[in-house]
């Protein structure tokens, strides 16, 4: 049984510079990748990114990361939209990392509306609920020029009402907490950095190591407790029908980086969570 990386809470931790890449046509990953030290071992966990997709007559922002992702946050906005040109807000689901800045992109952006599942948002940001439009799954939002983003059921999520979505003109899949994946290059001299910040922005493909299931069983464990009670076997079923059905050329998590080896990512989820499963049975 393959080794579960031990990462302590209380690791050291550091934030690499902020990620800016266009993945797609217009479509840009904005996210920030935390450095963890354990020892002399080094993993980067991306703990927050948000996906702006840019169509011909409106914008929508997936995720909006936490309050102190904000300054970089806004930083990049500034640099992608004209002024007050935010059109949409995806909140994937209402925890911190996924919804936490919430308020200052509304703040900043008077005519910005929220779309997501809506449940509970009244009580979160009653004073908003003006501004927040509910989303069921199959619904759509025509962004022009051929974007078209639909809201898709999330087969593993965490909290009930998480949504996770599809962009049908570039093939982008976004998958909220699924699909997340620590990284670390190959070993170097004790105590250097086991890459350059760089490959923080990188697709699965691009890394100098070739991802394992190890690499995604520790965010996947912590993030999904359910799954070391419940065999994954069903949801991945029903991940491989949703990619069928809305065939992905890259699939974009909000705690990994972007995943282009899609048929070659799939078993490697799947194998970490039967990686807590099977460890968990065997506790028992």
């Amino acid at each position: 049984m393959e080794r579960l990386p031990q990462i302590p809470r209380a690791a050291q931790s550091t934030e690499s510079p902020l990620i800016c890449r266009e993945i797609a046509p217009g479509i840009h990953w904005l996210g920030m990748c935390v450095e963890l030290r354990h020892g002399q071992e080094t993993f980067h966990i991306h703990n927050t990114s948000s996906y702006l997709i840019k169509g011909g007559s409106a914008s929508l922002l997936v995720d909006t990361g936490t309050p102190a992702y904000w300054p970089s946050l806004e930083r990049n906005l500034d640099n992608l939209l004209p002024a007050s040109e935010l059109t949409w807000i995806f909140p994937t689901h209402l925890e911190y990392p996924h919804a936490g800045a919430l308020e200052r992109l509304l703040g900043k952006y008077d005519a910005t509306r929220v779309i997501a599942d809506s449940d509970d948002y009244e009580m979160y940001f009653p004073e908003q609920m003006d501004r927040v439009t509910h989303a069921s799954i199959g619904d759509e939002l025509d962004l022009g020029d051929g974007y078209r983003f639909t809201f898709l059921r999330a087969p593993i999520k965490d909290l009930v009402n998480t949504l996770w979505g599809y962009e049908r003109s570039q093939q982008v899949m976004f998958v909220a907490d699924g699909f997340a994946y620590t990284h670390h290059g190959l070993a170097g001299t004790p105590g250097e950095p086991m890459h350059t910040p760089a490959e923080c922005g990188l697709f699965s493909s691009e890394l100098s190591r070739r991802l394992g299931p190890s690499d995604a069983a520790y965010l996947n464990q912590e993030a999904f407790w359910w799954t070391r009670y419940r065999d994954i076997a069903p949801f991945i079923e029903e991940i491989r029908n949703l990619v069928q059905s809305y065939p992905p050329k890259l699939i974009a998590p909000a705690h990994g980086g972007v995943i282009d080896d899609v048929a070659n990512f799939i078993p490697i989820i799947q194998r970490a969570h039967q990686m807590a499963y099977l460890g968990h049975s065997r506790t028992k």
